[in-house]
């Protein structure tokens, strides 16, 4: 079995499959979000791999959220201001590519 860890940027915290993030990075996503990424989670989608397009679009916001809270750098898609109403004017999806572990991770902003 593959392990699952939290999808937001360069968190190796291990979560069930079901789950799309840790409980501190899932409590960052608002509430409103949060309803939405489960009414388009799919019962055993986590087994065959097929999520939803709904469900994407959702998880990714939620990604999207959380790394604009915690300042990362932002590459990939937009969305507008209307998704994250508690969020700067737009956010960017992050894609971390750094190994699970590494610190300080690359896509950490500088300090």
């Amino acid at each position: 079995m593959m392990a699952h860890n939290c999808h937001a940027a360069c968190c190796t915290v291990p979560v069930p499959p079901e789950m799309l993030m840790c409980r501190k990075h899932w409590y960052m996503v608002p509430p409103v979000l949060r309803r939405q990424v489960w009414r388009a989670y799919r019962r055993g989608q986590c087994d065959d791999k097929r999520p939803s397009a709904a469900w994407c679009l959702v998880a990714d916001m939620a990604v999207a959220h959380v790394a604009a809270l915690e300042g990362r750098q932002k590459v990939g898609l937009t969305f507008m201001a209307a998704f994250f109403p508690t969020s700067k004017a737009t956010v960017r999806i992050i894609k971390c590519h750094c190994p699970p572990g590494a610190y300080p991770c690359e896509c950490d902003p500088p300090r």
